[in-house]
C-alpha cells in the first residue's frame, strides 16, 4: 500500500499555499547557496540519493512516473553550478552594488539572488493568476518530490521501528512481559478468554 498519495487535482487554497512555498522554497534555496559552498552540494547529493532509493526500491508507483524526482537533485546542481560560475568568472548584474546598499555582498551573490528571486516571485504569481499552469505546477512539484518524500518516510518509520518499539520489546522480554498472552501454559484447561459480549448498537442512540 502506498504511504504517500499524490494529489492531482489541488483546490484553490491548496494552490494559494503552494504559491506560498515555491517563494519560500527559493528563498531558502538562495540562503543556503551563500552560507557555504559545498550545502547546496550536499543537498543535491542528499536528494539524488533518495531518488535512487525510490527508483530501485519503491513499487507503489510507476518508475516513469518517479523519474520527476530528477529534476530536484539537478536543479540544485545548477543554482550551484551558476553560483560557482559567477564567482569564478566575475560575471555580475551588479557590480556596483555600494549604490544599491549591498555592501557586503559580492556580485555573485546578488546575481544569485536576483535569478532566485525573479524564479520564486514569478512561479508563484503564474501559479495564483492561472489555475490552469498553477494545477500543472503543482502536479510536477508532488511528482519531483515523490522520491523524496518515499524515501524519508521509510527511513523515519524505521528508526522508530528499531530505536524506540524494539527496544521497548526487549526490555519487556527480559522483564517476562507478555502483554498478549502468547506463553506456552501446559496447566491450562483453556486457553479462551473469556470477554464481555458487546453492547447493543441500540444503547448508543440514548445519550443520557
Amino acid at each position: 500500500m502506498a504511504m504517500i498519495d499524490i494529489k492531482i487535482d489541488p483546490s484553490p487554497r491548496e494552490l494559494r499555499v503552494f504559491a506560498l512555498l515555491w517563494a519560500l522554497f527559493f528563498v531558502v534555496m538562495g540562503v543556503i547557496a551563500l552560507s557555504t559552498e559545498t550545502a547546496l552540494l550536499k543537498i543535491a547529493a542528499f536528494t539524488g540519493a533518495c531518488f535512487v532509493v525510490s527508483i530501485l526500491l519503491n513499487t507503489d508507483f510507476p518508475k516513469r512516473a518517479q523519474l520527476m524526482g530528477l529534476c530536484i537533485p539537478l536543479g540544485i546542481l545548477a543554482i550551484w553550478a551558476f553560483e560557482h560560475y559567477t564567482r569564478a568568472s566575475g560575471a555580475a548584474f551588479f557590480a556596483r552594488r555600494g549604490q544599491l546598499g549591498f555592501e557586503r555582498l559580492d556580485g555573485a551573490a546578488l546575481s544569485l539572488l536576483v535569478v532566485l528571486g525573479l524564479a520564486g516571485a514569478l512561479g508563484a504569481a503564474a501559479v495564483l493568476a492561472s489555475p490552469a499552469l498553477g494545477k500543472a505546477l503543482y502536479r510536477g512539484w508532488m511528482f519531483a518530490a515523490l522520491p523524496i518524500g518515499w524515501t524519508i518516510s521509510h527511513i523515519l518509520l524505521g528508526m522508530v521501528y528499531f530505536l524506540v518499539f524494539t527496544p521497548i520489546g526487549l526490555i519487556m522480554r527480559l522483564l517476562g512481559k507478555d502483554p498478549m498472552e502468547r506463553r506456552f501454559q501446559p496447566d491450562a484447561p483453556t486457553y479462551w478468554i473469556k470477554r464481555p459480549p458487546p453492547a447493543e448498537s441500540s444503547r448508543y442512540f440514548r445519550q443520557f
